[in-house]
């Protein structure tokens, strides 16, 4: 994941014209070779690299990203999800012994932020796992249910 997350860095910073692909001396088509000699490259500046890191967040942030809000909950809590384009939004809410306890679907959602409420009232207090996918990506969030 670090050298994914690097790779990624690094491009960005060759497409901004901050790195240049010849300061490798490697063509760009061989991303490891650049990833190995861009490692032995004396300094890259600290506000470069900052900026790439910004921007590598941003696209992260704007591809998909989940919240829920309040946590802990007593009854309810609103499930936040922003996707980048149109695709199906599946949720489940998951004890702590992994069973499912709910499944929603949600399809053909706008690109955009959508919230849904999930009603907790029938669940017993504890700690609980609310995994969101957009068919592409999946990330998982820690609700815990205080009464």
């Amino acid at each position: 994941m670090k050298r994914l997350i690097i790779l990624a860095l690094l491009v960005l910073l060759v497409k901004s014209g901050e790195l240049r692909a010849q300061s490798c001396q490697l063509p760009l088509i061989n991303h490891l070779n650049i990833w190995n000699t861009c490692l032995q490259q004396p300094k890259i500046e600290a506000e470069t690299v900052r900026r790439a890191e910004k921007k590598i967040a941003a696209i992260q942030i704007a591809t998909f990203s989940t919240a829920i809000t309040p946590n802990p909950a007593q009854n309810a809590t609103m499930l936040s999800v922003t996707i980048a384009s149109r695709s199906s939004i599946v949720y489940r809410v998951y004890d702590i012994s992994g069973r499912i306890i709910q499944t929603v679907e949600k399809p053909d959602q706008i690109a955009g932020t959508h919230e849904w409420l999930i009603d907790m009232a029938r669940l017993p207090s504890g700690a609980y796992i609310v995994s969101v996918s957009d068919g592409k990506t999946q990330q998982s969030l820690h609700l815990n249910i205080v009464r």
